[in-house]
């Protein structure tokens, strides 16, 4: 009798959290990888830019806003043009925002480049790298 309350008790062997606890930094409920993580995190410094966007070579200084890393801002343009003003990654896909119909502009990134294009904006390309 006391062996088939052993056997009631069972699972059917999913005894791994037990075993593997949720160490990691997420807080998702496993303890496999990440998974809540939102976006790409851009890397922050001084960023080149290119493309029919921007008409011809430029930069910026490309900042995370600190309550979320998945916004950035663009500050120290070279230049004094119609520029974006910063934007938003959502997984690996980035939206630039501004003035101008920048924020039509849609790419991806891996965090230390991008490239897209601006619908708003005549179909432009642009490029962007670290």
């Amino acid at each position: 009798m006391l062996w088939v309350l052993a056997l009631a008790g069972c699972d059917g062997g999913s005894d791994s959290e037990a075993r593997d606890p949720d160490a990691d930094a997420d807080t998702d409920t496993d303890s496999d990888s990440d998974t809540d993580v939102g976006c790409t995190k851009m890397v922050e410094g001084v960023w080149s830019m290119s493309g029919s966007c921007y008409g011809m070579d430029m930069s910026a200084t490309l900042t995370l806003d600190p309550k979320d890393s998945c916004t950035f801002a663009f500050s120290d343009w070279n230049m004094a043009m119609e520029s974006p003003g910063g934007g938003t990654v959502s997984g690996t896909t980035l939206h630039l925002s501004g003035l101008d119909d920048w924020d039509t502009c849609e790419g991806k990134t891996d965090g230390k480049s991008a490239a897209g294009t601006c619908p708003g904006r005549a179909y432009c390309v642009f490029e962007m790298a670290l």
